[in-house]
């Protein structure tokens, strides 16, 4: 919590960059940085993988964000997202267990 001016606290958010302003294989890059990402076709595979999950899912997060600001979200749409979710924590979970 950061105080104001005033002594009331404030919330601190990150500020999260449009989807349109992230750079398309921005994850993929970051991972092919770590060590035997740029030369392990396993691990360069496992990275692509779950850089094209991680776009779709993060359009799935901001479609979902839309329809429920306008109130058009259906139960079914929260428990899609959630599912997908689950499965990039365990892709991403594997490709981590593979790079140790």
């Amino acid at each position: 919590m950061i105080d104001d001016d005033y002594g009331c606290e404030q919330d601190y958010r990150p500020a999260y960059l449009a989807p349109d302003l992230i750079p398309q294989h921005a994850l993929s890059g970051a991972l092919r940085s770590l060590t035997l990402f740029g030369t392990d076709r396993n691990l360069v595979s496992q990275a692509m993988n779950l850089t094209i999950v991680d776009e779709f899912i993060m359009g799935l997060e901001y479609k979902y964000l839309r329809a429920k600001f306008n109130e058009t979200s259906t139960p079914y749409d929260s428990v899609f997202l959630a599912a997908q979710s689950q499965m990039w924590i365990f892709s991403a979970y594997e490709v981590m267990r593979t790079w140790i």
